[in-house]
Protein backbone atom coordinates (compact mmCIF):
# COMPACT_ATOMS: atom_id res chain seq x y z
CA UNK A 1 0.00 0.00 0.00
CA UNK A 2 1.35 3.36 -0.91
CA UNK A 3 2.99 5.43 2.03
CA UNK A 4 1.21 8.86 2.41
CA UNK A 5 3.47 12.24 1.68
CA UNK A 6 6.12 9.76 0.22
CA UNK A 7 7.92 10.58 -3.46
CA UNK A 8 8.28 8.27 -5.78
CA UNK A 9 10.37 8.40 -8.90
CA UNK A 10 7.87 7.18 -12.02
CA UNK A 11 8.90 5.76 -15.13
CA UNK A 12 9.46 7.60 -18.01
CA UNK A 13 7.56 6.88 -20.86
CA UNK A 14 5.99 7.77 -24.61
CA UNK A 15 7.60 8.59 -27.78
CA UNK A 16 8.79 12.36 -26.57
CA UNK A 17 11.98 12.98 -25.47
CA UNK A 18 11.19 15.96 -23.44
CA UNK A 19 14.04 18.15 -22.07
CA UNK A 20 15.07 19.35 -18.69
CA UNK A 21 14.02 23.51 -18.40
CA UNK A 22 13.09 26.06 -16.38
CA UNK A 23 10.92 29.21 -16.62
CA UNK A 24 8.07 26.97 -18.51
CA UNK A 25 4.21 26.24 -17.12
CA UNK A 26 2.66 22.89 -16.34
CA UNK A 27 -1.01 23.28 -16.09
CA UNK A 28 -3.50 20.94 -15.66
CA UNK A 29 -6.48 19.85 -17.80
CA UNK A 30 -8.76 16.93 -18.23
CA UNK A 31 -6.58 15.36 -20.79
CA UNK A 32 -3.56 15.31 -18.85
CA UNK A 33 -0.66 18.25 -17.53
CA UNK A 34 0.09 20.54 -20.85
CA UNK A 35 3.64 21.71 -20.95
CA UNK A 36 4.82 24.58 -22.63
CA UNK A 37 7.76 26.75 -23.70
CA UNK A 38 10.43 27.73 -21.25
CA UNK A 39 14.26 27.33 -21.41
CA UNK A 40 16.13 24.24 -22.04
CA UNK A 41 19.35 24.85 -23.01
CA UNK A 42 18.94 25.75 -26.31
CA UNK A 43 20.82 29.29 -27.77
CA UNK A 44 20.19 31.50 -29.62
CA UNK A 45 22.36 33.33 -32.70
CA UNK A 46 24.64 35.12 -30.04
CA UNK A 47 24.93 32.24 -27.71
CA UNK A 48 22.13 33.32 -25.41
CA UNK A 49 19.88 30.98 -23.77
CA UNK A 50 16.58 30.25 -26.08
CA UNK A 51 13.45 30.07 -24.82
CA UNK A 52 11.06 27.60 -26.95
CA UNK A 53 7.32 26.89 -28.01
CA UNK A 54 7.15 23.28 -27.21
CA UNK A 55 3.76 21.62 -26.15
CA UNK A 56 3.66 18.22 -23.90
CA UNK A 57 1.07 16.56 -22.90
CA UNK A 58 1.81 14.71 -19.41
CA UNK A 59 -0.05 11.20 -18.18
CA UNK A 60 0.24 9.91 -14.95
CA UNK A 61 -0.59 6.80 -13.18
CA UNK A 62 0.75 5.38 -9.86
CA UNK A 63 4.17 3.94 -11.37
CA UNK A 64 4.52 5.67 -14.79
CA UNK A 65 4.80 9.08 -16.52
CA UNK A 66 3.83 9.27 -20.44
CA UNK A 67 4.78 12.37 -22.56
CA UNK A 68 3.60 13.12 -26.00
CA UNK A 69 4.03 15.62 -28.07
CA UNK A 70 1.62 17.54 -29.28
CA UNK A 71 1.64 18.00 -33.37
CA UNK A 72 0.61 21.51 -33.45
CA UNK A 73 2.50 23.47 -36.52
CA UNK A 74 4.87 25.99 -35.75
CA UNK A 75 3.03 28.80 -37.07
CA UNK A 76 -0.13 28.31 -35.07
CA UNK A 77 1.62 28.65 -31.79
CA UNK A 78 3.07 31.95 -29.73
CA UNK A 79 6.09 32.64 -30.25
CA UNK A 80 8.70 31.16 -28.17
CA UNK A 81 8.38 32.40 -24.54
CA UNK A 82 9.59 31.53 -20.63
CA UNK A 83 8.60 33.00 -17.35
CA UNK A 84 4.84 33.27 -19.08
CA UNK A 85 1.78 32.41 -17.03
CA UNK A 86 -1.14 30.22 -17.49
CA UNK A 87 -3.91 28.94 -16.01
CA UNK A 88 -6.95 26.71 -16.83
CA UNK A 89 -10.22 28.37 -17.28
CA UNK A 90 -11.86 25.01 -17.73
CA UNK A 91 -11.03 21.59 -18.30
CA UNK A 92 -9.70 21.80 -21.71
CA UNK A 93 -8.83 25.62 -22.20
CA UNK A 94 -5.75 27.35 -21.25
CA UNK A 95 -4.92 30.72 -21.07
CA UNK A 96 -1.20 32.20 -21.64
CA UNK A 97 0.09 35.39 -20.51
CA UNK A 98 3.26 37.35 -21.34
CA UNK A 99 6.58 35.93 -20.40
CA UNK A 100 10.09 36.85 -22.12
CA UNK A 101 11.04 35.89 -25.37
CA UNK A 102 14.75 36.42 -25.44
CA UNK A 103 17.16 36.56 -22.22
CA UNK A 104 19.66 38.98 -23.22
CA UNK A 105 18.42 41.57 -23.74
CA UNK A 106 15.35 40.49 -21.80
CA UNK A 107 11.95 41.08 -24.31
CA UNK A 108 9.15 41.09 -22.38
CA UNK A 109 5.69 40.01 -24.17
CA UNK A 110 1.99 41.74 -23.10
CA UNK A 111 0.13 39.11 -25.66
CA UNK A 112 -2.43 36.61 -24.79
CA UNK A 113 -3.47 33.14 -25.79
CA UNK A 114 -5.43 30.26 -25.52
CA UNK A 115 -4.63 26.86 -26.08
CA UNK A 116 -7.94 24.30 -26.24
CA UNK A 117 -6.74 21.33 -25.58
CA UNK A 118 -9.50 19.11 -26.56
CA UNK A 119 -8.62 20.32 -30.59
CA UNK A 120 -5.10 21.05 -30.10
CA UNK A 121 -5.68 24.46 -30.95
CA UNK A 122 -4.49 27.80 -30.35
CA UNK A 123 -5.42 30.99 -31.15
CA UNK A 124 -4.46 34.59 -29.83
CA UNK A 125 -6.46 36.95 -28.06
CA UNK A 126 -6.68 40.88 -28.81
CA UNK A 127 -7.00 42.80 -25.60
CA UNK A 128 -8.03 46.83 -25.56
CA UNK A 129 -5.46 48.69 -24.95
CA UNK A 130 -5.06 51.42 -23.18
CA UNK A 131 -7.92 51.40 -19.99
CA UNK A 132 -10.82 48.95 -19.45
CA UNK A 133 -14.38 50.32 -19.48
CA UNK A 134 -13.94 51.10 -15.54
CA UNK A 135 -10.93 53.56 -15.99
CA UNK A 136 -8.73 51.38 -15.17
CA UNK A 137 -5.20 50.86 -16.67
CA UNK A 138 -4.22 47.87 -18.13
CA UNK A 139 -0.90 46.26 -17.56
CA UNK A 140 2.38 47.23 -19.73
CA UNK A 141 4.62 44.73 -20.33
CA UNK A 142 6.90 43.72 -17.87
CA UNK A 143 9.79 41.58 -16.27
Amino acid sequence: MPQPYLWTKLEQRGDAKVSGRSGHTLTATAAGLVLFGGVDGRLDCNENPAPNNDVYLLNINRTTATWRELRIPLAQRPPPRAMHSCTALSSNLLFFFGGCSSASPFVCKNDTWTLDVSTQTFKRIVCKGGETEDGEQLPESRL
